[in-house]
């Protein structure tokens, strides 16, 4: 009869045990299915890139504005500074080309221009451009004097998540 007693208690509590268990394979389930939901794709140059869920930290945002950054080189065009969150080219070719090209790119990033400003005053041809969305903000400037054989390329990214 002792021996019964214990025996008779354990399958008293088994479906209690079982609850807790399939409770806790639930939950486990759930947040592997909310990471599975946080992928992201962007694409660039016509290339998919998509980023995993991992179960380590998010990348620095460092590395995710250097990535950025990277995105926004101008083809043929010489890095001068490449400092934080901002890029300094130079190119020979001239802003307005400069310019539609950038309008596209950032058009390739799914971000809406906000404003685009385009000035030509006193021999110096000034472009401005403005990008925004929930992942942060892209100001692109870009300059040229007509006495000058080099367009100057500005790009500053701010808060990109």
């Amino acid at each position: 009869m002792i021996l019964s007693m214990p025996a008779f208690k354990l399958t008293k509590f088994l479906p209690f045990l079982f609850l807790f268990l399939l409770l806790t394979a639930a939950a486990v389930g759930w947040i592997l299915i909310s990471r599975i939901k946080n992928f992201s794709s962007v694409g660039t140059l016509g290339k998919t890139i998509t980023a995993a869920p991992s179960l380590v930290p998010a990348a620095k945002s460092e590395e995710k504005t250097e990535f950025i950054l990277g995105n926004l080189l101008y083809p043929g065009a010489k890095t001068i500074r490449l400092s934080g969150d901002s890029l300094y080219l130079k190119s020979s070719d001239s802003p307005e080309k400069i310019a539609v090209w950038y309008k596209e790119r950032i058009g390739q990033m799914k971000m809406a221009i906000n404003n685009f400003v385009q000035t030509n005053v006193n021999g110096k041809t000034a472009n401005l451009l403005n990008a925004a969305d929930e992942r942060g903000k892209i100001t692109v400037e870009i300059n040229r004097r007509d006495s000058e054989a080099q367009t100057e390329i500005s790009v500053n990214i701010t808060a990109f998540k």
